[in-house]
């Protein structure tokens, strides 16, 4: 019988907390997925920081609304070091930009 691996999805739902992004690694491997994927999202790569309205500039009003959903690269080491991530496998990072 072949062996199949699993990735369990965080993507960017841990709230802008490293250790809620901890808790999701145990939680994958407690339940049974074999890696973990977190989405590497920065705001100012994936929402315009101004927008125009009524004839001019003004900063995003949803800007602020993206920073809960971003993963400080500083964390990417901790989060692959992280004791429950030796027993899950592979922790990988998704980056993306859309500007």
């Amino acid at each position: 019988m072949q062996h199949a691996e699993i990735a369990g999805e965080v993507g960017s739902n841990f709230g802008g907390s490293l250790e809620e992004a901890k808790r999701y690694i145990q939680r994958l491997a407690q339940a049974g997925a074999t890696a973990a994927k977190f989405q590497a999202l920065r705001k100012d790569t994936l929402v315009a920081p101004k927008v125009f309205s009524e004839g001019k500039w003004i900063p995003n009003p949803v800007l602020d609304v993206f920073a809960n959903l971003e993963l400080p690269a500083e964390w990417h080491q901790e989060l692959k070091d992280c004791p429950d991530a030796a027993g899950i496998g592979p922790v990988g990072f998704i980056y993306f930009s859309a500007l």
